[in-house]
């Protein structure tokens, strides 16, 4: 595929493996069986982690935040901190790191780490309180400042799962200062600031992924020229409004944009309309500086 200047991230997405995934990266895998999700026809309208691991892999590849101090971290690799941090939370002297080294050696000159929390990392709740593995977050974390930001959709008590996410990261990078852990407040709610809210019942994921991908190129733009951006939202939470059917859109249109730069096939003008929008798409929601 001839390449743009203004799209030359996608020489960077992998060549296509044989296999019966929908697209495989060369950190994460989406299947078939994932596709309705984004397509909005699934009932339930939780996403996987696996569309979790592929959509923070292609935010990574558009955005070249690794290169720019901005890591987006696997959720496999979340789920291992968070058991690293449930054993530094029980004293334990045990520190089982195997398989987190890169993650660690990766981390060594990044200013930020964005990092997807689940419901099912670990069980903070007890039984009575409702199911486990069905809820998003997000936990961003300012290693210049030592700060760790929560930012939910929902009012849950899934920020002692991140809480443990945040310690088990601050081990395995041998911090031994304990960060300032923020709840951030002033974030879109799905059900109050969400445009599709009354028929999209799992929109967590997509407003992780939105905050996310905000998040990602405002500091991107505040810090290209040296400043170091201090996260903040604005002052109301109703000045942030998000659409979780139409990120859904925006990662199923993604995933199909590099399946056809891995095997030529699937163009159609829905995807060079998608394509021409990624030139000037810089935000998912309102964010002010």
């Amino acid at each position: 595929m001839l390449v743009e200047e203004d799209h030359l991230w996608l020489s960077v997405i992998p060549a296509v493996r044989p296999g019966e995934a929908f697209l495989e990266l060369k950190h994460s895998v989406v299947y078939n069986e994932d596709i309705p999700i984004l397509k909005g026809i699934r009932e339930d309208g939780w996403i996987s982690d696996n569309v979790i691991a592929v959509a923070f892999e292609l935010l990574g590849i558009w955005t070249s935040c690794n290169e720019k101090g901005v890591y987006l971290m696997n959720p496999t690799d979340a789920r291992a901190l968070c058991q690293i941090g449930i054993k530094d939370d029980q004293l334990s002297s045990h520190e089982d790191l195997s398989g987190l080294e890169k993650v660690r050696d990766s981390l060594m000159d990044k200013h930020w780490v964005f990092i997807p929390i689940n419901d099912g990392y670990e069980q903070t709740f007890s039984d009575d309180e409702g199911f486990h593995g069905t809820h998003w977050c997000l936990l961003a974390i300012d290693l210049v400042l030592k700060k760790s930001y929560y930012i939910d959709s929902m009012a849950t008590p899934l920020w002692k799962t991140a809480a443990y996410v945040d310690a088990g990261l601050q081990r395995l990078l041998g911090i031994r200062e304990k960060f300032t852990y923020l709840k951030v407040k002033n974030t879109p709610k799905q059900g109050q600031q969400n445009d599709s809210a009354t028929v999209d019942p799992g929109a967590c994921g997509p407003f992780f992924y939105a905050v996310a991908a905000t998040l990602v190129w405002h500091i991107i733009c505040v810090e290209k020229n040296g400043r170091h951006w201090d996260l903040k939202m604005p002052g109301r939470p109703n000045q942030l409004r998000f659409d979780s059917f139409a990120v859904r859109n925006h990662l199923y249109r993604f995933m199909k944009l590099a399946k056809y730069v891995q095997t030529g096939d699937g163009w159609n003008p829905e995807l060079a309309d998608f394509m021409k929008g990624l030139s000037s798409f810089r935000t998912l929601c309102c964010l002010s500086d």
